[in-house]
């Protein structure tokens, strides 16, 4: 729970940041991420409630928490470089 407040609140800033610039590309930028957030929290959900309903998904889960974390800052990571990388080719193009 601490590790989604925290990714929360450094998504919130870094969305907060992108909104003051307020031209095209951050609007982009923001859109990504927010997605990428809303996704990822979604499927953390997912998997905390396969945990309770399928038994052979949380012997799965087990010994991979790991894993999954370092997955899912993997994929914010990605994100906020396909983000950036949108930001920039569309300032340079401008």
């Amino acid at each position: 729970m601490l590790g989604m407040m925290v990714t929360d609140a450094a998504n919130g800033l870094w969305i907060s940041h992108l909104l003051r610039r307020a031209d095209a590309t951050a609007r982009t930028a923001s859109r990504i991420m927010g997605v990428a957030v809303a996704l990822l929290s979604l499927t953390v959900a997912g998997l905390g409630l396969s945990r309770q309903f399928f038994p052979e998904v949380s012997a799965w889960q087990e010994g991979r928490e790991l894993f999954v974390g370092i997955a899912i800052i993997t994929v914010i990571a990605v994100c906020f470089l396909i983000a950036r990388y949108s930001q920039q080719r569309v300032s340079a193009s401008a």
